[in-house]
């Protein structure tokens, strides 16, 4: 049965393309409650004790992380997921720039990263990328339940 997605949680420090992600689920016709963060501190915060974030009954389906301007944080974040069950529970999506390596293409998914993908341009690249992404992981992926 396809997995409905409710809750996500987004990390990305560009306004505008978290206003382009967001439009672009609105254009898909999921009906989503997405959770923006500020640093990949709260998103820890929010992935180990939701309760204690105020979001005791936010339940994300999927994370989202637009690449940071300074990437040491966020190897310092999926080195922690990596080790912990409890935070890879949740799959992640990476907005990757085109210049990105392939050594560093690679050392994503070496840490558990479930999908990295080239950051679009506007918003019909954002509304073809949510489509692809929502056929995907909610309609042939079966997600854990997220109650």
């Amino acid at each position: 049965m396809p997995s409905h997605l409710k809750d996500f949680i987004v990390f990305e420090e560009d306004d505008e393309k978290f206003h382009l992600l967001t439009s672009a689920f609105n254009n898909s016709g999921i009906e989503s409650r997405p959770k923006r963060v500020g640093n990949l501190n709260e998103l820890q915060a929010i992935l180990e004790q939701p309760e204690k974030s105020g979001l005791a009954h936010f339940k994300p389906r999927l994370v989202f992380i637009g690449m940071p301007k300074t990437t040491d944080k966020i190897w310092e974040f999926l080195e922690l997921r990596r080790k912990r069950v409890d935070l890879r529970k949740i799959p992640m999506i990476v907005f990757s720039n085109p210049e990105i390596e392939h050594e560093e293409t690679q050392r994503f998914y070496d840490y558990g990263v479930n999908s990295l993908v080239l950051r679009p341009e506007n918003q019909g690249d954002y509304d073809k990328l949510i489509e692809t992404i929502r056929e995907y992981w909610f309609g042939i992926v079966m997600l854990p339940s997220s109650e």
